[in-house]
């Protein structure tokens, strides 16, 4: 069980890399080149342009890549997903909060660039977001739990 256990887990931080670094890449992308929409207010936060909540965004997702990529505890990197998630999905529950119809663009002008609606970028997002979340959250309680049980079985 524990070897599945520590598959599992490498498989999924290495995924959080990818995937939260990919975000970031397409947010930091987005803003080199530039886009119109950049340059209006932020619907849950006015008083910052969406190219000042971008520049949080990435650097929120570069600080815990770089969490992922050093040599930590396995927890200490599950609770900077874990983290980043909350925050994103705070964010998230603040746009419904205020009645925001439109899609966040949390891939920057991804849909732009791969000719894809801004809904399938949104969705993909969300996607993103549910596995990194649920998947820390999992696999968290299950690292935290490991070293009680093994305690248990010693003589």
């Amino acid at each position: 069980m524990f070897l599945e256990l520590a598959r599992l887990k490498y498989l999924f931080l290495r995924f959080a890399i990818l995937s939260i670094g990919g975000t970031a890449l397409a947010k930091a992308i987005t803003l080199l080149v530039g886009n119109k929409l950049l340059l209006l207010g932020d619907p849950l936060f006015p008083f910052l342009s969406n190219w000042q909540m971008l520049v949080l965004a990435v650097g929120f997702e570069v600080s815990v890549v770089c969490v992922l990529i050093r040599p930590l505890r396995d927890t200490d990197k599950l609770r900077s997903i874990l983290w980043l998630c909350s925050v994103f999905f705070a964010y998230r529950l603040g746009l419904v909060w205020i009645g925001f119809h439109g899609y966040c663009r949390c891939l920057g002008s991804m849909s732009d660039w791969l000719h894809i609606s801004p809904a399938v970028t949104d969705g993909i997002s969300k996607g993103i977001l549910f596995v990194l979340m649920v998947g820390a959250a999992l696999l968290l309680v299950a690292e935290v739990r490991r070293p009680t049980r093994e305690k248990v079985r010693l003589p």
